[in-house]
């Protein structure tokens, strides 16, 4: 009798577990049915826009961008539901007749932050044949993603920005590579001359600050290098104990050291290699928010751990660098991070002991 139990018990989830995959099935053949339908109407609109049809790759990508910069919403993804389980349904770890296409859900909803845009744009310029890769951009400031985008025809990479509204052309109007850009920038050439807008409400803000970029493409490394100013005979505190770690990117960011210091492990991209420098001997205390784990301690050298607390000494002239790739996902936390609390950076004044 209990044999015949197992077995059913067994014959039933395995009938459940397929009867789910065919259900997930169709709904993945629909709502990608359907976001293509939207994306070629989205086309349609775009190519409409303006006197005459475009004939170009530069004219149709700068159409496509314009049209999805001019509807998209700016929201954060942790208040819409079917963004904050993207992560999951799009995963490589997916077999790929399970997983669901990236800029589906975003052409559906048309909301979310930079990747969201980046993600729906890239989904409805497949339709046209360009293909494209999500660009990475980190300043002493901030962060935020992009689209590189090849011109088939031309083998031409470019940037656009439907988020912020830009795409990025040389001095006779041709679309060019970010770091084309960059160049033309950091040998004079004017802001305006070099970033184009897509509309009255483009954002310049972050792109002000080019010359401090660090950029790469999704998929590779991104190294993101700063060094500590000089400290006197006061610690420099970033953020307070209190549970938080807003204080410590904000702090981090006013330093000019980028704000990306406000975390262990992984949070944005696995592929970000962050490395602070030090240019005199000093302390670096850093508390977590919670208890550190193995899991998320990714730097080299390794800290001193002591409870939440992490400890680092540097003479001039060394560093730490955190690897993103290397943490690993608590199911816990369901993340692969624990939130920096505060930092503490203290001039020693004598060479350490320490060492790797």
């Amino acid at each position: 009798m209990f044999k015949k139990l197992i077995k059913f018990a067994f014959i039933s989830g395995f009938v459940l577990a397929i009867l789910g995959i065919l259900g997930w099935l169709i709904v993945k053949s629909t709502v990608t049915a359907q976001a293509d339908k939207k994306a070629s109407a989205v086309i349609a609109s775009a190519y409409s826009y303006g006197q005459s049809s475009p004939v170009s790759d530069d004219q149709k990508v700068i159409a496509i961008a314009r049209e999805i910069f001019n509807s998209f919403q700016h929201k954060d993804p942790a208040t819409i539901p079917l963004l904050k389980v993207r992560g999951y349904i799009t995963n490589d770890r997916l077999p790929s007749f399970l997983r669901l296409g990236d800029g589906v859900i975003e052409t559906h909803m048309e909301q979310g932050y930079c990747d969201n845009a980046s993600r729906m744009l890239a989904f409805i310029l497949k339709q046209e044949g360009f293909s494209s890769v999500q660009r990475n951009m980190v300043t002493n400031s901030g962060g935020h993603s992009a689209l590189l985008v090849t011109l088939p025809n031309e083998d031409r990479d470019i940037l656009v920005d439907p988020f912020y509204g830009y795409v990025t052309t040389d001095l006779n109007g041709e679309l060019i590579h970010p770091h084309d850009a960059k160049n033309l920038i950091e040998n004079g050439d004017a802001f305006e001359d070099v970033f184009t807008p897509l509309g009255e409400a483009s954002d310049p803000r972050f792109y002000k600050d080019i010359r401090s970029m660090f950029m790469g493409a999704e998929g590779q490394t991104l190294t993101i290098e700063a060094t500590l100013p000089h400290i006197g005979n006061n610690p420099i505190h970033l953020g307070k104990i209190d549970g938080k770690y807003n204080d410590v990117k904000s702090a981090a960011s006013q330093l000019g050291i980028t704000p990306y210091w406000y975390y262990m492990g992984h949070k944005y991209n696995r592929e970000w290699v962050r490395v602070l420098k030090a240019s005199q001997p000093v302390k670096i205390v850093m508390t977590l928010t919670e208890q550190a784990e193995d899991g998320i301690l990714t730097s080299t050298p390794k800290p001193s751990v002591d409870g939440q607390t992490l400890t680092w000494e540097l003479n001039a002239g060394e560093e730490i660098t955190f690897r993103d790739g290397l943490a690993k996902i608590s199911l816990k936390r369901m993340n692969s991070y624990i939130p920096v609390d505060q930092t503490i950076i203290t001039f020693t004044g004598v060479a350490s002991k320490y060492r790797r």
